[in-house]
């Protein structure tokens, strides 16, 4: 591997004769990318002094003589550039998207719902015949694929239109907060939808049709409440709220949630390595995870299980030393929240996430690993 410094590049390749080429072509002139709107114009929304930097892109607006010219037209392909930058013992990742079509934008009501005792929180736009069509492709493959689609081919079954039910829904919302008193997790799911009446119509269809045995239903100020059985102590209540469908674990957190909505207080502290965007705007908190806690919990509670498992397996030092492992405490005081906002911009979006792990790479490891257990399993 051979390296040359120009300016403030470090150039790398397996070849000399690549390096001296490349140096040639470095001159006061702009070259490469640099000739390329689309590349100045990304290069414009992520920070300039970022340790890392990534662009990928279509076809660009610039002359002929440009090196992506074989790509496709950047219309079919947005144009992505990623900056990372670290921040201490945080990863800062921005990415700005191109794109030339408005987006869906989502207000984050959800945000009403967290407390600062709040796990998990994820807001995300929907577009239900995508999903429908991906877990067709995927189902062979997937089992949870292959349940998915049972569900959704039960949706349509039931007489629903599932067309019509794509155009409504606009996005999802999870809320997940811990009640250290109680010791319970309190979960919470929104859908926002344009048309409230038509889709509380679809959920009684469905409710009719599938479980007829199993729900009530009753009013709440002005909208429909309904109950649903899912086993004999456990009473899941869901219902409409304006334009969002909120479920929740019982009645009694289904009356509180209601409320919050209402009351619109954000009950989430920020976090000292992020200031949070105000939810009535175009921005909106995308994602949001205790990692500290999440860690504490789940460290905590398998640390114990591999030292004592060592005594009775010994084939499990040969592959890990439990006396090694770290006291929780000492992983955990490194831990901040992962929080990542969005911004609609003119000319795209721009998405900021900040923590140990941003939610880029925390939903990285997500996906690799579900697709190893799936490996694993076939």
């Amino acid at each position: 591997m051979f390296a040359v410094r120009s300016g403030q590049w470090l150039l790398f390749s397996l070849r000399p004769e690549a390096l001296r080429s490349s140096l040639k072509r470095i001159g006061n002139k702009p070259a490469g990318l640099e000739t390329s709107e689309v590349f100045r114009q990304c290069h414009t929304h992520v920070p300039s002094d970022a340790d890392f930097f990534g662009f990928v892109s279509g076809k660009t607006e610039g002359p002929s003589s440009s090196p992506s010219d074989w790509l496709p037209s950047s219309n079919a392909i947005p144009a992505v550039m990623l900056a990372t930058k670290l921040e201490g013992p945080n990863i800062h990742d921005t990415v700005f998207t191109r794109v030339t079509s408005g987006q869906t934008k989502l207000p984050a009501k959800g945000m009403y719902l967290t407390t600062p005792e709040t796990l998990a929180y994820i807001s995300l736009p929907l577009d239900l015949l995508h999903i429908r069509e991906l877990t067709r492709r995927m189902a062979k493959e997937w089992g949870i694929a292959q349940t998915a689609e049972q569900y959704l081919n039960e949706v349509t079954n039931s007489g629903v239109d599932f067309h019509h039910l794509s155009e409504v829904v606009k996005g999802a919302e999870i809320v997940i907060n811990q009640k250290p008193s109680q010791d319970v997790l309190d979960g919470f799911f929104l859908l926002q939808v344009s048309d409230p009446d038509s889709f509380a119509g679809m959920i009684r269809k469905i409710l009719q049709q599938e479980f007829p045995d199993r729900w009530t239903e009753k009013d709440m100020g002005d909208s429909p409440v309904f109950r649903f059985a899912a086993g004999q102590s456990v009473n899941f209540v869901f219902g409409m709220s304006g334009n969002y469908f909120v479920a929740a674990r019982n009645e009694e957190a289904y009356a509180e949630a209601r409320a919050r909505l209402q009351d619109q207080q954000i009950g989430l502290r920020a976090p000292s390595n992020y200031k949070f965007v105000d939810v009535s705007q175009p921005s909106a908190v995308q994602f949001y995870l205790d990692a500290n806690t999440l860690f504490e919990r789940g460290y905590g509670s398998i640390r114990p299980m591999l030292v004592f498992g060592a005594a009775l397996v010994p084939n499990l030092a040969d592959f890990i030393d439990p006396n090694a492992l770290p006291e929780t405490s000492e992983v955990c005081k490194h831990l901040t929240p992962i929080l990542m906002c969005r911004r609609e911009l003119p000319d795209g979006t721009l998405d900021d996430s900040v923590g140990p792990l941003t939610a880029f790479e925390a939903s990285a490891l997500g996906v690799g690993a579900a697709a190893g257990l799936n490996f694993i399993e076939r």
